[in-house]
């Protein structure tokens, strides 16, 4: 019952993707904008996507997170009541995590080397791997539960090795994304520091002259 569940899981899942993937190649081609919305002519149905987008990463972000604060709650030895130290460090979390994405504009390049090595290997590769050792693991008190029959192995086996290449694959081209010259770009808070800089540069430069002529400053 569970296996019938997960394939028409999968399989309603690549029906939903999948059309979706292929009609999005075939009008946009490789011109096609890491952030999809961006690519698509504003309209009233694309704003309303970029709202339940926003609604969706709000609410998501509040899940993902919680596990992660309440790893660092018990690494700090925090008290699970609410208090100040609670407020603290997740508000500390949330600031870092707004400095990191207003550091690094284009993040799609560290999400896609991100992607292409670790999801890669925690999706494809070490799952059956593990699935194949325990099944043949032989150790006293060890019950072997299950044979792996000859066909399973190579259908574990070709897992393994698709995503080896498809991991090595994305990885080397995030890889030369990110070396590329044109990879990122100035993050929003460089042109303030920059503008500041200019700016005392200038007046310097103003009260010199204002202080000390030319005339004077000529030998």
């Amino acid at each position: 019952m569970i296996k019938a569940c997960l394939t028409i899981l999968y399989v309603f899942i690549m029906v939903i993707y999948f059309p979706i993937a292929v009609a999005g190649f075939f009008t946009y081609g490789e011109d096609v904008h890491p952030n999809v919305t961006l690519s698509l002519t504003k309209t009233l149905i694309v704003d309303i996507g970029n709202i339940l987008i926003a609604m969706h990463l709000v609410f998501a972000f509040l899940i993902v997170m919680n596990t992660v604060v309440q790893d660092i709650e018990e690494l700090f030895k925090i008290p699970r009541e609410f208090g100040w130290k609670r407020c603290l460090t997740r508000t500390t979390v949330v600031v870092c995590c707004i400095i990191v994405g207003e550091t690094i504009p284009e993040f799609d390049k560290i999400l896609s080397l991100i992607g292409g090595s670790t999801i890669t290997l925690l999706t494809f590769v070490f799952p059956p791997y593990f699935y194949k050792k325990l099944c043949d693991r032989e150790e006293p008190g060890w019950d072997r539960v299950r044979q792996i029959p000859l066909f399973e192995r190579i259908y574990i086996w070709n897992l393994i090795l698709i995503g080896i290449l498809g991991g090595a694959a994305s990885t080397f081209s995030a890889i030369k994304a990110i070396a590329a010259q044109d990879s990122f770009t100035k993050p929003c808070w460089w042109h303030l520091f920059n503008d500041i800089s200019e700016g005392s540069l200038t007046d310097i430069d103003q009260h010199v002259a204002q202080t000390h002529p030319v005339s004077q400053l000529a030998p």
